[in-house]
């Protein structure tokens, strides 16, 4: 299989909803529970920290951040769109795990805020309202090759990579190992990857980058 060398030619990585919600099973909220052949989330939280250690010219944090209710109450701990409570805005769940926040140091990074709409639920990229801004950069640094990871496989990655594919990238790639998918009754993980490929998304692991 082809290997590839993010120093040559333009790369972007955009690692999704790596947070103390999703991540932590002891602390997260909405932890991303995996399905069968799932790697455990240590393994796959430390796969990403490795992608994140290659020479990608721009590296995208989404910032899944719920708004508290308006009532500003602190013991509230509801998101808008009704969904399980996390990533409320200023509560621990909402930061990055510690593992990703290091590997980050140093780096050309970006936060991408999202999940602030109460009537979106998938809160891919796309839902953003810095999408357009997001997209405008990519462009404008000439990046050809799109590389998405991070959490749950079967909805925020999955269709954040298709948006990327709608949006022309000349390549746009999911790093298999280093994303989780949600349980049933959920999003089927196979379906996604069945709609990513036929979109063409390309389905990789992170041994493939050198």
């Amino acid at each position: 299989m082809q290997k590839f060398d993010v120093s040559k030619d333009i790369w972007a990585l955009i690692v999704m909803n790596a947070q103390v919600d999703y991540c932590d099973e002891e602390k997260g909220s909405r932890v991303v529970q995996g399905v069968a052949g799932d790697l455990p989330m240590e393994v796959v939280t430390d796969n990403i920290a490795a992608l994140i250690a290659k020479p990608f010219r721009r590296i995208v944090v989404s910032n899944d951040v719920h708004p508290r209710r308006p009532d500003n109450s602190e013991n509230v701990e509801q998101s808008l769109s009704g969904e399980q409570s996390h990533c409320i805005e200023r509560t621990p769940g909402a930061h990055l795990i510690p593992k990703i926040e290091q590997a980050l140091v140093g780096k050309s990074s970006r936060p991408v805020r999202k999940g602030e709409h109460p009537s979106l639920i998938c809160n891919s990229i796309g839902t953003s309202p810095e999408f357009s801004t997001h997209v405008s950069t990519l462009r404008g640094l000439n990046v050809k090759h799109v590389v998405v990871c991070g959490f749950p496989f079967s909805s925020a990655v999955a269709m954040t990579a298709i948006e990327h594919v709608n949006q022309e990238f000349e390549h746009v790639y999911i790093v298999m190992d280093a994303t989780r998918s949600d349980a049933a009754p959920n999003r089927s993980p196979e379906k996604m990857k069945q709609a990513a490929e036929l979109l063409g998304v390309e389905l990789v692991t992170t041994k493939d980058f050198v």
